[in-house]
This record gives C-alpha cells, sequence and structure tokens, in this order.
C-alpha cells in the first residue's frame, strides 16, 4: 500500500536542520567555556555539564524515521 510521506519527509528535514542548528549554537558555547577555563578541562565533560540539566529527549528526527520506513519499507530520504 503506498502512503503519501511529503508532509513526513518535510518534517525530518526541517528537524535534521534544527537540531544541527541548535548544536552548533551549544559547541559553539561549550568552545568559550572550555577555551576561559584553565588547561586540562574536558570538552566532553564540559558540555555534558552544561546541557544535561535540560534532561534527555526523544530524538524526533530517528522516530520520525522508523515511522516512515514502516510505511514505506525504504531507509533512503529522496530529499537528501
Amino acid at each position: 500500500m503506498a502512503h503519501n510521506v511529503g508532509r513526513l519527509d518535510q518534517i525530518v528535514i526541517d528537524l535534521e536542520r534544527l537540531q544541527h542548528a541548535a548544536d552548533d549554537v551549544i559547541n559553539a558555547y561549550v568552545n568559550r567555556i572550555v577555551s576561559e577555563a584553565s588547561s586540562g578541562t574536558s570538552w566532553g565533560g564540559t558540555k555534558y555539564w552544561l546541557v544535561a540539566p535540560a534532561g534527555h529527549v526523544l530524538d524526533r528526527v530517528a522516530a520520525l524515521k522508523i515511522v516512515r520506513r514502516a510505511l514505506t519499507g525504504k531507509d533512503d530520504n529522496p530529499r537528501r
């Protein structure tokens, strides 16, 4: 059975773009904190310490890709 997944594909593309933009902002902030800290400061530890209070979130992009794969049987996203 064929399903129209055009809207789903667009949501995945938009979420991926936004998640990458958010990662860039967070990483730039971590870079600034680490550059101002004493030597030997762990970048990964600093990032975890800064973002851990935000909690864990569902990876919506991966979840939507699972839905798409279930509907279409395809792993690829034709728009990428």
